[in-house]
């Protein structure tokens, strides 16, 4: 993510931000050097390959044979969207009868509200308080999460656990790369057509 964008000053600065595709070369110069941080991704990484096993050997064959055709039918139609569409859907429905007769007065008596309006006003802050309050929600999910990663990931009990990745790959430049017998085996099948 990037700031496309700004406008103002201080505490009323707004941002528009985009997004942009990174590489590891982006992102390596803001690597500090240290390496102190390899136990911490190699403890993630034997995480989630236990995890991926755990769901290789218990839910993922089970799941198939739970659902069946009847079963995604019953949890479409007791769904809580759809009974909410039943009851205020259509006009055959008793709730959107009295909706249906009275929208074609209201229509016609319809006025702009002025700005002064109490109900506009509290409409303003109704949407400004919404709004504060869905980006405060969504920054507590994100430290959270961060949070609770780092927590987990750097316990020793999880660094012990991931000592065996806690290595550094070598990085070879594109020459030596392409010097690899497995590169120039490629690249003769990919000039003789194959």
């Amino acid at each position: 993510m990037r700031i496309e964008q700004e406008e103002g000053e201080g505490e009323d600065t707004r941002f528009e931000v985009g997004f942009a595709e990174r590489m590891q070369d982006d992102v390596r110069p803001l690597d500090d050097g240290t390496g102190d941080e390899m136990p911490a991704f190699a403890a993630v990484s034997r995480m989630s390959e236990l995890l991926t096993e755990l769901d290789e050997l218990g839910p993922r064959p089970i799941v198939p044979s739970l659902v069946t055709p009847q079963a995604a039918r019953a949890l479409r139609h007791l769904h809580p969207g759809r009974w909410t569409r039943a009851a205020l859907g259509p006009p055959k429905r008793p709730a959107a009868t009295v909706a249906v007769a009275l929208a074609p007065t209201v229509r016609g008596q319809r006025q702009v509200a002025t700005p002064h309006n109490l109900f506009r006003q509290f409409e303003s802050l109704w949407v400004e308080g919404l709004s504060a309050a869905v980006d405060a929600w969504r920054n507590w999910r994100d430290t959270l999460a961060e949070s609770t990663l780092d927590a987990i990931s750097s316990h020793p009990l999880a660094a012990w656990a991931g000592q065996r990745r806690a290595f550094e790959r070598t990085r070879l430049d594109p020459e030596e790369l392409a010097r690899l017998p497995e590169v120039e085996r490629a690249i003769e099948l990919r000039r003789k057509g194959r």
